[in-house]
């Protein structure tokens, strides 16, 4: 699978191509960067073997694997190991059990016909093989003869970052050597929460997670209506039936809240005109994630009885497009809403442009 590229202030990541291939050699040519790993990734064959199963890595969109470029070479080298968090200690290690980010005392990367910058390590973001769920798990690990100027930690931070605001993960999980004190100070660092020792990868680890937080979200969506009553029954009803339970209540409006957001519907004394128009100048529509098509579907058959009309109806469930499974309905304020399917293949990759 494709993953796109990454880039930070120094680094670039890019998705990993063959041609990298000896340049991860010399990245990983000392063999004191696989004390936390069980095979020995110094012999060029064992890190043959983990760029080929890298390269075969079909998993979901989004998701895969990136070698690190120093976009300065001139950045310069110290002795100093760095460490950050990974799935540091795998029996298949071999063919990419966990390549990891447990770092150690190597020599200065190598340029790669993949990318015009010096690779200095290399990263994923994947489904994990040792955690239940399929759960993202994240990897990386750096040339040690980079360390100290902060890169691992500028590494991880940015796949961190596009896993919980780009791909939109609910976590990103990462297992560290129980003995890797670099990886767990980096970890911190990062963001990652302790949330216990197990024994994943044939040694004891710690169990770390990522998870958003509430910069750049929604705070809350208000929407002024000519009709108070109205507007309660109809967004009341598909609010609640969506997991959102009343949060405030006064004169003039009421509000429901799922999560860190809310939404208002008021009839508010200062309004300048009797009528909502979505075709107009303004808000369109909002739209919300549901589970299933099932009960996409089932929310439809309701609507009407709750003030709402189905729109596109002739184009149902693909009036966004034959990637994305929707229902867009419209009360009798004109306000429109859109109920997407999280379970359809392609479900958020599309902009559907349907009116």
């Amino acid at each position: 699978m494709n993953v796109p590229e990454l880039r930070t202030e120094r680094l670039r990541l890019r998705m990993i191509d063959e041609s990298d291939t000896e340049a991860l050699i010399r990245v990983f040519s000392d063999p004191a960067m696989s004390r936390f790993f069980p095979t020995d990734l110094s012999h060029p064959e064992n890190i043959r073997a983990t760029i080929a199963k890298r390269l075969a890595f079909d998993g979901p969109d989004g998701m895969g694997h990136w070698v690190i470029e120093l976009d300065d070479p001139g950045g310069g080298h110290t002795g100093a190991g760095s460490g950050g968090p990974g799935s540091g200690n795998g029996p298949d290690i071999g063919v990419d059990r966990a390549i990891g980010s447990d770092l150690g005392a190597a020599g200065a990367g190598g340029r790669s016909g993949g990318g015009g910058g010096v690779v200095i390590g290399i990263a994923h973001l994947r489904p994990s093989w040792e955690l239940p769920g399929d759960v993202a798990e994240i990897g990386y690990s750096l040339d040690s003869s980079y360390g100290g100027k902060g890169f691992a930690t500028e590494a991880a931070a940015a796949v961190v970052d596009y896993g919980l605001n780009t791909l939109g993960l609910p976590a990103v999980w990462a297992l560290v050597h129980e003995s890797n004190v670099a990886s767990l100070k980096l970890a911190e660092r990062v963001g990652f929460l302790n949330v216990g020792v197990e024994e994943y990868y044939g040694a004891p680890h710690r169990v770390l997670v990522a998870l958003p937080t509430k910069h750049g979200r929604a705070h809350h969506i208000e929407l002024w209506t000519a009709d108070l009553a109205r507007a309660e029954a109809s967004f009341g009803w598909l609010l609640g039936e969506l997991g959102w339970r009343e949060f405030q209540r006064w004169p003039d409006g009421v509000s429901w809240k799922r999560g860190h957001t809310y939404l208002v519907v008021e009839q508010s004394p200062a309004l300048s005109t009797g009528e909502h128009e979505r075709t107009r100048p303004g808000l369109n529509h909002v739209a919300f994630h549901v589970d299933t098509r099932d009960r996409v579907d089932e929310l439809v058959a309701e609507a009407g009885r709750h003030g709402w009309r189905s729109l596109f109806t002739e184009r149902y469930p693909h009036a966004g497009g034959p990637d994305h499974f929707a229902a867009y309905l419209e009360n009798e304020d004109s306000f429109e809403v859109e109920l997407v399917a999280n379970d359809h293949p392609k479900a958020g990759g599309s902009f559907p442009q349907v009116g």
